[in-house]
């Protein structure tokens, strides 16, 4: 879980939760990616990705399942491989 300001990579076999409030600048590898944060970077996850506002997105996301909820700022593009 990230609550503040990060920068570099992050790597995981587990959920990364982005809190409201956090600011992060990375690329991020992942099974799930929760994000309710400001994220700028490529976020990949093996399983899926869920956004919920106020989130800020900007980059890319490559995952089998993406979920976006109203009020999302998303600037980027989205890759879904088929699994």
């Amino acid at each position: 879980q990230i609550g503040g300001v990060f920068k570099g990579e992050i790597f995981t076999n587990d959920t990364l939760v982005i809190c409201e409030g956090a600011e992060v600048t990375a690329q991020i590898e992942a099974d799930t990616i929760i994000i309710s944060g400001k994220v700028e970077g490529n976020v990949f996850a093996r399983k899926r990705v869920v956004m919920h506002p106020p989130t800020i997105f900007r980059g890319t996301v490559t995952s089998p399942s993406l979920r976006i909820d109203e009020g999302v700022v998303f600037e980027g593009a989205s890759y879904m491989p088929a699994t």
